[in-house]
């Protein structure tokens, strides 16, 4: 167990810092042995307002309530570390292992260069992409028989297959899987590091990747009808931004009218959304510039439209 106490001395301080570096704006003036300043990835200050203390094991922002134990920061933003007495890492714990992770691991460097072209030829920046817990530009020891696996918490993970399937095993031909400890847990993954005003609302996680990479928050729900997952994350924290559903081209207006009518009691005040029609292509993962994903967003629009579009006139003149 982490000892949650101003006795952790942290071992090779200047590493985690650069870590850290890869993944917030550091303040590079207001700087003391121990003591950094970032951007509070929870307010939308645009200033270096969030104290990092290695010497008391301590975070916290001069201008909102964010505030907690360092070693749980760094754990929670992926950021490996070590202490005098221990080495902690954002890695899950045996005692809380919740599902079966795959197994028969095996290393494969066709695999590799397939995943980096796939990423490539869509637009994404591998550098950047390096602020998410995935594989295989960092670690190419986790791949499961051709799939790429993005961790999303401690119980469940995300994977894309790469290359055809090869021998006994039977996913039925899925290019995406999911494994979760339960069915019916509400499984949503955020990113809320850009402090942008519109948080994306999208069906899988490189559409999240690719809406992060380009400058707005959002969180994946993994697919249109997932909507408790949704409820989950809005139920999770207070949302002051504008939420827009930015789902993929094949979604029919009736879908998004049936998303919306189960989960408009949630929804913060202002909710917009991206009609099919107006997406350039399948879905923002396959976008390959930020101008094209910030002109599909601009075309958004409000949840009354939509309603009111579904109304005939006898309806209306009733």
């Amino acid at each position: 167990m982490t000892h949650h106490t101003s006795k952790i001395k942290f071992v090779n301080v200047e590493s985690v810092i650069s870590e850290i570096s890869k993944r917030f704006p550091v303040d590079p003036i207001h700087r003391e042995k121990g003591h950094i300043m970032i951007r509070c990835p929870s307010c939308p200050d645009r200033k270096y307002h969030l104290g990092l203390s290695f010497t008391k094991n301590l975070y916290s922002c001069f201008r909102c309530p964010f505030r907690g134990f360092l070693t749980e920061f760094l754990k929670s933003n992926g950021i490996k570390f070590r202490t005098e007495n221990q080495v902690e890492t954002s890695e899950i714990t045996s005692e809380a292992l919740k599902i079966k992770f795959p197994e028969n691991i095996h290393q494969d460097h066709d695999i590799i260069k397939e995943a980096e072209k796939y990423l490539k030829d869509r637009g994404f920046d591998l550098e950047f992409l390096k602020n998410f817990n995935y594989w295989p530009i960092t670690n190419k020891t986790d791949f499961y028989y051709g799939f790429l696996i993005f961790y999303i918490n401690d119980y469940a993970f995300y994977a894309r297959r790469f290359l055809p399937f090869i021998g006994n095993w039977n996913f039925e031909g899925q290019k995406h899987i999911i494994r979760k400890s339960d069915k019916e847990m509400k499984l949503f993954f955020a990113y809320e590091k850009n402090n942008s005003n519109t948080i994306l609302v999208v069906e899988s996680m490189f559409n999240l990747m690719k809406a992060a990479q380009f400058g707005y928050d959002a969180v994946c729900i993994f697919g249109k009808k997932k909507w408790a997952g949704l409820a989950a994350y809005l139920d999770s924290k207070s949302v002051n931004h504008e939420v827009c559903l930015c789902f993929d081209k094949d979604v029919k207006l009736e879908d998004i009218e049936d998303f919306i009518t189960r989960i408009k009691t949630k929804m913060p005040t202002e909710i917009t959304y991206v009609d099919p029609k107006d997406m350039p292509c399948n879905d923002i993962a396959e976008i390959k510039d930020k101008g094209t994903l910030i002109k599909t967003v601009n075309k958004r629009k409000n949840i009354n439209s939509l309603f009111l579009n579904t109304f005939n006139l006898e309806e209306i003149m009733q």
